[in-house]
């Protein structure tokens, strides 16, 4: 995999679309780090000779959906709101999951035109082989 892939939609605070695919080995579930690759620059104090950037992290992105040169990406759901339960004896945290939503230009945000759900199977519908594994 390379490193030369970026945020090509965002569709909302905690959904993107990444320019990486099953062309550049991507899997559901791989995670990628948003950054700012204009970090401050680190030189080294003998040499005074660059060392590269301080990139600065701005979130964690996992992959949900793969496409063939890109992928649909979203944060972690991180638990909100809720009630300690403690029924027979155990001991458990019960609350909601919600996507973790990230700073974004919310200028830039373009909703996907269709929803994600299938629509119905109809004749002439592509098929495509998945690797059984063998």
């Amino acid at each position: 995999m390379t490193n030369d892939f970026k945020i090509v939609k965002i569709i909302s605070d905690h959904e993107f679309i990444i320019s990486a695919g099953l062309k550049q080995s991507v899997s559901e579930g791989d995670r990628f780090i948003i950054f700012d690759r204009h970090g401050e620059k680190i030189l080294d104090p003998d040499s005074g000779e660059s060392l590269g950037y301080l990139d600065v992290n701005k979130g964690t992105i996992i992959v949900r959906n793969v496409f063939e040169n890109m992928s649909l990406a979203s944060t972690e759901p991180h638990l909100v709101g809720g009630i300690n339960n403690q029924f027979a004896g155990v001991n458990a945290f019960i609350g909601i999951k919600q996507p973790t939503p990230l700073k974004v230009d919310y200028s830039q945000i373009t909703p996907l035109n269709e929803s994600l759900e299938p629509s119905l199977i109809k004749l002439g519908d592509s098929v495509k082989p998945l690797d059984s594994g063998n």
